[in-house]
């Protein structure tokens, strides 16, 4: 079996194939899901994404988010990990478990306080 590659991508970065393995991992794991749903459960834009390749293949992705935020009084930088997707064809094989440790990595250098995953 080929190795699975997990990588970080800002979202100005993002290449018009990236964007159409996004919509097609979407339409797979959320198309269920009407829009304004999804839309709700997140109140921070996203600044980046967590791609898992298998080959030139994205099977799985997932969205990093942050914002500053006032807690017990001080401001605090809240990071946040939503719409965790792997493709079905390779669900079972640990795939969204290493793109959580990408994001929680990249929140850390992003130093955020506290992260948080959102989850359906």
């Amino acid at each position: 079996m080929e190795k699975i590659v997990v990588t970080t991508v800002w979202n100005s970065d993002i290449t018009p194939t990236q964007k159409e393995y996004i919509w097609k991992l979407q339409i797979e794991c959320f198309g269920g899901l009407d829009k304004k749903t999804i839309l709700e459960d997140f109140v921070a834009e996203s600044f980046g994404k967590v791609f898992a390749y298998h080959g030139n293949e994205i099977v799985g992705m997932e969205l990093l988010f942050k914002r500053t935020i006032e807690f017990a009084g001080r401001e605090i930088v809240l990071g946040g990990i939503g719409a965790i997707c792997v493709a079905e064809a390779m669900r079972g094989r640990g795939i969204a478990t290493q793109m959580m440790r990408k994001g929680l990595e990249v929140l850390r250098q992003e130093q955020c306080d506290i992260a948080c995953l959102n989850a359906d």
